[in-house]
């Protein structure tokens, strides 16, 4: 297990703020040494899962912190990371919570419980499997969920804001109501119910929503809203409103790949830019996108992509490798280069078609007369061979005849093969300014 970012302890108990979520890299046999651990401990989960069912909803800061350090002491030495020394978390304006250990119950199995109305913020519950567990109405505030399996689970009007669900898994979720600005970086969120779930500021970068709900969720559905106005509970109430995406990160940006050295996700953002973050099913028209104009225009291309690929395969091949899908202007101005290279060889070796003058010879102006009529009526006009290579004066007339669009003629054919090639060059061209247009268009015309 390699730890990216590690949390100063001394400094979390100096400062009173919520600490970044860490970053943790599991292998696969990290995840399941994480998962088998409890298994010589018996028992252990549901004495987890009763403590948190008896004392759920707390009222207290300080009740919050008794019942984080009782679950902290039943945790066993062996094989469990145990910080001995509480640290303080300032969520304003929800609460402020003081001396709250950091509990590792990574790899734990839930199935079919109730732990709703429960307080765990900073808790590691990574590499988890949780399956039909109501979780509703919760704290989880800079928690880790990395690599978790979740099917079923409730985090309805749960705040999760902070939370890390790198690489998760979920089947099935219900985050109605919730607050997701979290890390969904690489998770693949399947049937997910997203009604009402803000996702502003989240990294959805290689994440995948597949057939998810979104939209106004009612609250009514969920929790009585004079209910809340009379509670005195710690944990924050939801508001009523539509699927919230802002300021969202779907994308690596190619500065960011150099940076952190991510060769791979370099290639894979190059050759599938539209597939690099997936949204199969997600639909964005009942999001409020207000602040993600990028991110709905890109579900929306991937749509027009992926029906595309389905209808015409071939179509989907040529489009991508010319354009990158309508995106790329680099790739495009490769391809016409390579169309250029291809003809120049075919008309240097096939002798296709006469080369203008300028091309076959140079000649050199007459200098500017001085002093004298024989200067004027004799100018010097002297005429010497082509200074340009061969393989430039044939690139040259490729360029001219792919350029040209059959507008002005300085080449000639010198045989009827040579009136067919330079026809198939010039609809190229045609084709390519056509493409080159779109792309311009696609990538710097102004949207609302």
């Amino acid at each position: 297990m390699k730890m990216q970012t590690e949390i100063p302890e001394e400094s979390l108990r100096r400062n009173p703020q919520l600490p970044k979520t860490p970053k943790y890299t599991f292998s696969k046999d990290d995840i399941q040494r994480r998962r088998d651990r409890w298994q010589i401990h018996a028992g252990l989960e549901l004495e987890i899962a009763t403590i948190l069912t008896q004392h759920r909803d707390p009222s207290s800061a300080a009740e919050v912190s008794e019942l984080m350090w009782a679950i902290h002491a039943i945790l066993p030495s062996d094989g469990f990371d145990k910080v001995n020394e509480g640290c303080n978390v300032f969520d304003f304006p929800s609460m402020y919570l003081q001396n709250i250990p950091i509990l590792d119950l990574g790899g734990m199995k839930l199935h079919k419980v109730d732990i709703s109305k429960c307080i765990l913020p900073l808790a590691r519950l990574d590499s988890v499997e949780f399956t039909e567990v109501n979780m509703s109405y919760s704290y989880f505030v800079g928690s880790c969920f990395d690599y978790a399996q979740l099917n079923g689970c409730i985090f309805a009007e749960s705040t999760l804001r902070f939370t890390s669900f790198r690489r998760s898994k979920t089947l099935s979720c219900d985050f109605r109501a919730a607050d997701l600005h979290g890390d969904f970086y690489g998770a693949r969120l399947v049937g997910a119910n997203l009604k009402g779930a803000d996702l502003g500021g989240s990294d959805l970068r290689k994440s995948w929503f597949f057939a998810c709900e979104c939209g106004e969720h009612s609250s009514h559905a969920i929790r009585n809203m004079s209910e809340n106005n009379n509670s005195t509970s710690l944990i924050p109430y939801s508001r009523s409103s539509n699927t919230s995406f802002s300021n969202n990160k779907y994308l690596d940006s190619y500065t960011y790949c150099f940076k952190n050295k991510e060769y791979r996700n370099l290639l894979k953002l190059y050759r599938s830019r539209w597939f690099y973050t997936r949204f199969e099913g997600l639909p964005i028209e009942f999001c409020d996108a207000s602040g993600a104009q990028n991110l709905k225009r890109y579900v929306e291309d991937q749509r027009a992509v992926q029906n595309l690929r389905e209808q015409s395969k071939f179509g989907y091949i040529f489009w991508n490798l010319t354009t990158a899908c309508g995106w790329s202007t680099m790739r495009l101005m490769f391809w016409a280069i390579m169309v250029i290279i291809f003809f120049a060889g075919l008309y240097a070796n096939l002798n296709l078609v006469t080369p203008p003058d300028i091309v076959s010879q140079v000649v050199v102006a007459p200098s500017i007369p001085t002093i004298g009529v024989d200067s004027i009526l004799k100018p010097i006009a002297t005429a010497k061979p082509p200074s340009v290579s061969p393989a430039f004066q044939w690139f040259y007339v490729s360029f001219d005849i792919f350029t040209n669009l059959g507008i002005r003629v300085t080449t000639k054919p010198a045989s009827n093969w040579g009136v067919v090639v330079m026809f198939i060059e010039t609809i190229l061209g045609w084709m390519t300014l056509g493409l080159a247009i779109t792309v311009f268009a696609n990538k710097y015309a102004r949207r609302s």
